[in-house]
């Protein structure tokens, strides 16, 4: 199979990595370490909802078993 590879970024892969460098670079108390992350997975998970229509649904479930695995 041939593999497709686009010479244009989607503008919502752009946003979704700035939100994981976010994650990567917090430096927060670990009382608070959880939440903050936790939000950040579930925005993650919606942006990636937006950016790949055909899919939907799929970032939710996944930063909902990516919470639970911790």
């Amino acid at each position: 199979m041939q593999q497709y590879i686009s010479e244009q970024i989607h503008p919502g892969i752009i946003t979704i990595q700035g939100m994981l460098r976010k994650i990567d670079c917090r430096r927060l108390p670990i009382a608070s370490r959880r939440d903050v992350e936790s939000i950040l997975v579930r925005q993650i998970g919606k942006e990636t909802d937006r950016a790949l229509p055909l899919q939907a649904g799929h970032g939710c479930r996944t930063a909902t078993i990516s919470l639970l695995i911790g």
